[in-house]
């Protein structure tokens, strides 16, 4: 084996770590996230379930005063205030914040490639290209609608088997 060789195999390994490292960091800089979405999730919908009931009571309370006894009408505007609070406990335990989906997540093992290490090298443009139309299109794709998202998926996949294959 030539010194040029091993210098491209040692290259090629060191590049592969590197890879590895941006990928794992990637990775772990997701699952952070989830778990940060998920805990502000179970934080919102607690905090809407225990404000339900003392709204609702405190704005049909205010309400019946000056119903009942014709005075103290600055009362509505506590009960207006607490009925929407109300309204707005109800409607996040209807419909909680959604987390974002992971379908788009490179499979497990897919190491990110970095871009060649010489802004000089004849492949950089086109793999930065590449890069940023990747980037462009994750971020896209979570925007497509429901009834498109097997397509979607599909598209992605493919997308990714092409990245690994380049």
């Amino acid at each position: 084996m030539s010194a040029d060789d091993r210098l491209i195999r040692w290259q090629l390994a060191r590049q592969a770590r590197a890879a590895d490292r941006i990928a794992d960091r990637a990775a772990d800089r997701a699952d952070r996230a989830r778990s940060r979405a998920v805990a502000h999730r179970v934080r919102v919908v607690r905090r809407a379930r225990e404000r339900l009931p003392v709204s609702a009571a405190v704005a049909l309370g205010a309400a019946s005063v000056p119903l009942l006894s014709g005075g103290w009408h600055w009362l509505w505007f506590v009960a207006a205030g607490f009925g929407v609070r109300a309204i707005r406990a109800g409607a996040i335990l209807l419909n909680p914040p959604r987390l974002r989906d992971r379908a788009f997540a490179l499979p497990d093992g897919m190491a990110v490639p970095p871009l060649p290490p010489h802004p000089q090298s004849a492949a950089f443009p086109a793999v930065r290209r590449l890069a940023q139309s990747k980037q462009a299109l994750a971020r896209l794709l979570p925007l497509v609608a429901p009834a498109g998202q097997g397509a979607a998926k599909e598209a992605w996949q493919a997308a990714v088997e092409a990245d690994a294959a380049l």
